[in-house]
């Protein structure tokens, strides 16, 4: 397979009521850069009463983990499907 397919990825984009009201449970798996609030994910099914994600995080010892999370649809603002995350324009690293 293809190594960029192998790397496509979601940023889901919060709203800033979203990202404070998550903020206090998830801050630490919460992304941040430019005053935008995302998580990276591995998946996303926005069918259903939640906004469904599977969150790609990474522990303090370097570890990858993969989590699953249900927010209000509110909450998410935008999401974008690329190849390599790291290429849009508000995504650091």
């Amino acid at each position: 397979m293809d190594e960029h397919l192998k790397r496509k990825g979601y940023a889901v984009v919060l709203s800033k009521a979203g990202a404070s009201e998550l903020g206090t449970f998830l801050s630490r798996m919460m992304k941040k850069s430019d005053g935008v609030a995302y998580f990276n994910c591995k998946a996303v099914d926005p069918k259903g009463p939640y906004f469904h994600m599977i969150v790609e995080d990474q522990t303090p010892t370097g570890q990858k983990i993969d989590f699953e999370i249900q927010i209000p649809h509110s909450f998410v603002i935008a999401v974008a499907y690329t190849a390599d995350l790291k290429r849009i324009g508000f995504i650091s690293g």
